[in-house]
């Protein structure tokens, strides 16, 4: 059955807006439709062409957006807490300063959810889950276009603080030499001021892409955006960094040259002050980067931040708290009934197997024994690896999706759950193999002897409930133990992810 629901992405800049709907499936952005929308000096005019694609989209794909992401130009106020959450604020964009576009997007789509952040936050995002900062915790992503921005993040989080980051208006020492006085119209000569299209335009009279890299104008760009890597290589300390936007494609000489004088600048100026493999000549050209996914950054992020329009971050204190307080209530019940439940059948057995008058079960676990350790280990191995599968997949696709809580079966996590569901039948096949071949096996005080599989029925069925009982059981708490030795079991000091990976987790084992 295909789904009636989809992604919007809006990646916000100041030439142009790129707007597109997908979705993220198996841990991969889904691009349905993609469209560039002329950044104009209407903000309304420029808004409506936006909302009315998105909406024409859903008509005609016949799927509803279930979340928008916006990775706009700022500056933005994040501040969920202010009146202006979602305004772009004291922008040099003509007539945009103030203009809330946020509250256009929650007008014109009410019952969808909207996440907004900065362009160079989304584009982070973008490759952090798909790109150059794949598995990395602590990295800076820099554009270099129209302006000059930088985000990131720091220790898994996308950063944010009193505002957002504002890297591309840091001072600079200037040159000696040049008199460029910068175009920046709040600081004149910051970075920005310096080193963004405009200002290189302002400085050379002719635009970037037209110049090689040789000429003075495009040796001061290097010299200048070098200086500011190394800033912010020593107040951050990120893994990686990677410069996008139209500078970073070097004029007609190319982004690799761009690049290689930029790595060279910043070795030269840390002066092995820092000493770490990556800042070598050997392993610097995998530290200093450009964007993996080329121009598509942004949009991946914005589909990202759509992703995640349902996190907590988008919820008042008090829905958090109630959120929380029913996750942990509902994993703290899973949680007993897998082990209790399994526990109260076994020792029910154990008793029934110990009663002095002859009964199923008695017969049962005494008659098993022989063969008991052959067919709980083949049965249990079956059961382990399946479930590690199973749980593994399960885990890394509600990952990508947590906060849809779309629980979609992998290929492999599907076969992997069912033969975990077959596994004891498994053990009762082997069992009446030796069944047919050895009558005797059953032979016992508290157990009449029988000389075919009809009288062995009530047996097996006693026996599919003991092998289904102790694989369920330690199964149960294999997979809490193995999957959550790092989770914390004090709900009040759960963080977020040993939240989310505990409910996966008990859900399988739940159902």
């Amino acid at each position: 059955m295909k789904s009636k629901l989809m992604l919007g992405a809006v990646e916000a800049g100041g030439t142009k807006f790129v707007c597109t709907v997908g979705d993220i499936a198996d841990c991969k952005p889904i691009i349905y439709k993609q469209t560039t929308i002329t950044t104009s000096d209407d903000p309304g005019k420029t808004l409506k062409l936006v909302i009315d694609w998105f909406q024409l989209q859903q008509k005609i794909k016949s799927k509803k957006l279930l979340g928008i992401g916006i990775a706009s130009f700022g500056p933005l106020c994040l501040n969920t807490d202010s009146e202006h959450y979602g305004s772009i604020m004291s922008t040099p964009k003509k007539n945009w300063s103030n203009f809330n576009i946020l509250n256009e997007f929650n007008k014109n789509f009410p019952d969808t959810k909207i996440y907004i952040d900065t362009d160079v936050n989304g584009s982070a995002l973008g490759e952090f889950y798909f790109g150059a900062a794949k598995g990395l915790c602590n990295f800076i992503y820099i554009t270099i276009g129209t302006g000059i921005g930088a985000g990131g993040m720091v220790n898994g989080k996308l950063i944010h603080g009193l505002t957002h980051p504002e890297m591309g208006h840091i001072k600079i020492k200037r040159i000696e030499g040049d008199t460029f006085t910068g175009n920046c119209q709040y600081h004149g000569d910051c970075w920005e001021g310096l080193c963004s299209g405009p200002a290189f335009y302002a400085r050379a009279n002719i635009g970037a892409e037209y110049l090689p890299i040789t000429t003075n104008a495009w040796d001061l760009e290097i010299q200048y955006t070098a200086a500011a890597v190394t800033n912010i290589i020593y107040c951050f300390s990120p893994e990686k960094i990677i410069i996008g936007g139209g500078i970073s494609k070097g004029g007609t000489t190319g982004s690799e040259e761009f690049l290689k004088r930029i790595r060279e600048k910043v070795l030269s100026t840390v002066n092995n002050y820092i000493v770490t493999k990556e800042l070598t000549q050997e392993n610097i050209g995998n530290y200093i980067v450009t964007p993996a996914l080329g121009n598509n950054s942004g949009s991946y992020g914005a589909l990202m931040l759509a992703n995640t329009a349902f996190s907590l971050d988008t919820l008042t204190a008090e829905d958090s708290r109630k959120r929380i307080e029913k996750e942990d209530d509902l994993i703290n019940h899973r949680m007993s009934w897998c082990v209790g439940s399994n526990s109260f059948l076994l020792a029910a057995l154990m008793v029934a197997s110990n009663n002095s008058k002859p009964n199923i079960f008695s017969g049962m676990v005494k008659g098993f024994i022989p063969y008991a350790g052959l067919t709980l280990s083949i049965s249990f191995t079956i059961s382990i690896l399946a479930a590690y599968f199973a749980t593994w997949n399960w885990r890394r696709h509600c990952e990508i999706h947590r906060n849809r809580f779309t629980f979609s079966p992998t290929p492999i996590a599907l076969p992997g759950s069912i033969a975990s569901i077959l596994s004891p039948t498994i053990f009762i096949s082997i069992w009446i193999v030796l069944i047919r071949t050895q009558h005797y096996i059953f032979q016992s005080e508290s157990c009449p002897a029988f000389t075919n599989e009809v009288q062995a029925v009530p047996y097996i069925l006693s026996g599919i409930a003991i092998s289904f009982s102790i694989v369920l059981f330690a199964l149960s708490l294999w997979i809490l133990l193995f999957f959550t030795k790092n989770c914390n079991f004090i709900p009040e000091k759960r963080s977020e992810t040993e939240r989310h990976h505990l409910l996966i987790i008990t859900n399988i084992l739940y159902y």
